[in-house]
């Protein structure tokens, strides 16, 4: 049976409503992200060095623990530059 003109028109638009929300439903469907390679480098906590009484330190929040970051050359010039803004 053939569907009539205006029978015909409403299903265009029923449809098109139809492909409209399953683009929008796509588009808000939550990605799915692969877990990342593990490192290919150590752990820093290998690299740890011993305190130095004759160097300034300052504490760096990492996660839920403090680390003490010794003040070097690197530090002053960053503080520096800083400061320069």
């Amino acid at each position: 049976m053939k569907p009539l003109k205006h029978q015909g028109a409403s299903y265009r638009r029923n449809t098109l409503w139809v492909f409209r929300l399953t683009l929008l439903l796509e588009r808000l469907r939550p990605r799915v992200y692969l877990k990342p390679p593990p490192a290919l480098v150590q752990a820093l906590k290998q690299v740890h060095q011993p305190l130095r009484l004759d160097l300034p330190y300052y504490a760096a929040h990492s996660g839920q623990e403090y680390v003490l970051i010794p003040w070097d050359t690197y530090m002053e010039e960053g503080e520096e530059i800083l400061r320069n803004l």
